[in-house]
C-alpha cells in the first residue's frame, strides 16, 4: 500500500509528535510549577542579553527553542518542512491561550502574570535551531567530534 520511503517519512513525523508531545506537556509543568510557587523565580525568563535590536531572541525560552529544534533537526533533517509548520501552529496556540495557559491545577496567586505567549521570534528561534541541526547532520561533525576523541 505504502512504498519504504512514505512509511520512514510517516515514522519519522510520528517520533517528531512523541517528542512535541513531550515538550508540550514538561511545559504545562513547568507553568504550573511556576504558578503554584511564588518563590520561583523563572530562569527563563532572564534575559542573556540587553541589546535592543535581539530583544526578543535572547532569554531562557528562545535558547530553549533553538536546542529542541536543533535536536530535532538533527534527528529528522528530511522532515524540516513539518517541523516547521507545526513550530508555526505551536506558536499559533500559544497566542489563542496566552490570558488562559494551560495548568494541570488551579494557579492561584500569580495568574496574572505573562509567560505564556506566542511571539514571532519563536519561529525565527525554531529556524535558527533546524538549520544548526540539519547542518550538523550534514557534515557529520558528530564523527569528526568521536574521531577526534577516538585519536587521543
Amino acid at each position: 500500500m505504502f512504498d519504504q520511503n512514505t512509511i520512514v517519512c510517516l515514522n519519522e513525523i510520528k517520533y517528531i509528535v512523541v517528542w512535541q508531545v513531550i515538550c508540550a506537556f514538561s511545559i504545562i509543568l513547568y507553568g504550573t510549577f511556576r504558578c503554584r510557587n511564588r518563590w520561583f523565580k523563572d530562569p527563563l525568563m532572564a534575559r542573556v542579553s540587553n541589546n535592543k535590536a535581539i530583544e526578543g531572541y535572547t532569554d531562557g525560552w528562545a535558547i530553549s527553542h533553538v536546542i529542541f529544534y536543533m535536536i530535532l533537526g538533527y534527528l529528522y533533517p528530511d522532515r524540516w518542512m513539518y517541523m516547521f509548520l507545526s513550530g508555526i501552529a505551536w506558536e499559533l496556540i500559544e497566542s489563542r491561550f496566552e490570558d488562559k495557559p494551560f495548568y494541570l491545577s488551579s494557579c492561584k496567586g500569580r495568574e496574572n502574570e505573562k509567560w505564556w505567549y506566542g511571539r514571532y521570534e519563536d519561529i525565527i528561534s525554531n529556524t535558527i535551531g533546524m538549520m544548526i541541526g540539519i547542518c550538523l547532520r550534514k557534515y557529520k561533525i558528530k564523527d569528526q567530534i568521536l574521531s577526534t576523541f577516538n585519536k587521543l
